[in-house]
């Protein structure tokens, strides 16, 4: 029997199935072994995201998860192939100043709460939250731009096209032909293209896309402890309930 690997998701809309499909095809598992639990914030938007992210953690390190997965918008509305630019002065992106932090950057301000919400996790004595797997800041403003890049390496090119540099809406209408996508068109059309690359165009994908890159180099730190023993209590054992 496999044992399903329990993972936490704090992420808008339609965004945690296809990040679970990213994850479970850079992890070289069955998509269906990622227990998908998604985490809902008590707003929208970035702010009501940081502000979710201590309960967050402490909801699936007392339930043990392998891994939580966090969704940073950081695009700010720029599209960067039209104003000419390499960079969003108002919205850093991480993977351009890595190892810097950057205080308009949002990924270093979630490493920032993340670090300061770690020494509290210590009520799971079998489970140190020194080095308890947390994949963070999936850019959610490049998803569809790594749709773009795949469908161009799954069709036999090679390159990169530079989508990420696009406004996000651009970037769904050129691969859904829609602004909005449906369920339908993410059930449909997304996620199939995600199964069926291979470990090769995985690779290629990597090297056309930093952020995917980004998140891909996360997964491949964590991936002992993802894939490793999914329990850390035994029966009746009630010492990772989240405290009052």
């Amino acid at each position: 029997m496999t044992v399903p690997v329990r993972v936490g998701f704090l992420l808008e809309g339609y965004d945690p199935y296809i990040v679970r499909g990213f994850v479970a095809r850079l992890l070289d598992i069955p998509e269906e072994r990622l227990h998908l639990d998604a985490f809902s914030a008590a707003g929208r938007g970035w702010e009501s995201v940081l502000q979710a992210v201590p309960d967050f953690l402490r909801k699936y390190y007392g339930i043990c998860s392998q891994a939580v997965v966090l969704g940073v918008d950081n695009d700010g509305g720029l599209d960067l192939t039209q104003a000419g630019l390499t960079e969003d002065p108002s919205r850093p992106r991480h993977w351009n100043h890595m190892g810097q932090e950057s205080a308009k950057c949002r990924v270093c301000r979630l490493e920032r709460t993340i670090s300061e919400t770690r020494p509290a996790l210590d009520w799971v004595h079998e489970k140190s939250a020194a080095d308890w797997p947390v994949l963070i800041a999936v850019a959610v403003e490049t998803i569809e731009s790594w749709f773009l890049e795949a469908r161009h390496i799954a069709d036999g090119e090679v390159g990169r096209l530079g989508q990420e540099d696009m406004n996000r809406m651009g970037q769904k209408q050129l691969f859904y032909g829609r602004p909005v996508p449906t369920r339908e068109d993410v059930l449909e059309i997304a996620l199939p293209l995600v199964r069926r690359l291979t470990n090769v165009q995985i690779v290629r994908l990597r090297g056309a896309s930093r952020s995917f890159d980004f998140l891909a180099t996360q997964v491949d730190a964590a991936r002992a402890r993802i894939l490793g023993p999914t329990d850390c209590w035994g029966p009746g054992d009630r010492g990772a309930e989240i405290p009052d």
